[in-house]
């Protein structure tokens, strides 16, 4: 009789622990092999004070560009890159921004790394120079 109650003691838990196991399990880390990596955060009026509706950024090889509709009332962009190397020292990035009276500027460029695909997005602010 204990051998039937241990046994079933087991076979009752089983399906409970399958559930902690699966509570327990973290996000899914970035594929390591992925060169995806999205660039946002916050970008400044032009020095006249017009603002932003285009930010368009090289990294590498690569150009992506960001002229939402909103860009001008948020002042925030997004980018996202396919093909950021694995390289600890990273991919050199430069961004433009175009504002709506046709005047644009250089914003100070910037590292983009992706240190073992671990990292998949990245925040920058694009500072006005002057």
């Amino acid at each position: 009789m204990r051998h039937r109650i241990a046994i079933l003691a087991v076979a009752a838990a089983l399906p409970l622990t399958g559930v902690t196991a699966l509570a327990a399990a973290g996000p899914a880390a970035a594929d390591p092999g992925s060169g995806v990596v999205t660039v946002s955060g916050s970008v400044d009026d032009c020095a006249d004070g017009a603002s932003p509706v285009r930010v368009s950024m090289t990294a590498g090889s690569e150009t992506r560009v960001d002229q939402r509709a909103d860009l001008a009332d948020t002042n925030d962009y997004s980018v996202t890159f396919k093909s950021i190397t694995q390289d600890p020292r990273g991919t050199m990035a430069v961004a433009i921004v175009s504002c709506a009276n046709g005047s644009s500027y250089t914003a100070k460029s910037f590292t983009i790394t992706r240190p073992n695909g671990t990292a998949t997005s990245m925040e920058r602010h694009l500072q006005s120079p002057g």
